[in-house]
């Protein structure tokens, strides 16, 4: 083997490995960034929020449905400030748990039937970040 070769062997190589491996980064930093989210969230204080719309929409890669996920507007009011929430938890398709996004609409449409406020959480260093669901929507 050539000394050229060889290098141009290790050049594909290289890219082959390139190519494969910023998924795989892409993927750990969402993974770590979740993580982070989750965490930072489990400070965060409970409120009573006022449940304006709600919906389970289809998530669509390339041009395909590949699941759902919920999306909510919401009021809130934190140190007599207003705020207008829209995130229902940190991952909305809920690891793409159909059963997880129908109990969490679930419990959507019984606090609207029932004109009941919901819990919503807020950090309460950025009150204008908040969240619905901390956890997995549980019926109640």
């Amino acid at each position: 083997m050539s000394e050229n070769s060889f290098w141009r062997k290790g050049f594909i190589y290289l890219v082959i490995a390139l190519i494969f491996a910023y998924p795989a980064i892409k993927f750990c930093f969402k993974g770590f960034a979740e993580i982070s989210a989750a965490r930072k969230s489990e400070q965060w204080i409970e409120l009573k929020a006022e449940l304006k719309s709600y919906a389970v929409k289809p998530v669509i890669e390339r041009g395909e449905r590949s699941g759902q996920y919920l999306t909510a507007t919401y009021t809130y009011h934190f140190k007599n400030e207003k705020f207008i929430g829209n995130a229902v938890a940190i991952d909305p398709t809920f690891g793409g748990s159909v059963d997880k996004i129908v109990t969490a609409k679930s419990i959507l449409e019984k606090s609207t039937k029932e004109q009941q406020k919901v819990a919503a959480f807020v950090d309460p260093q950025k009150p204008e970040n908040s969240i619905l669901f901390k956890v997995t929507p549980v019926n109640g």
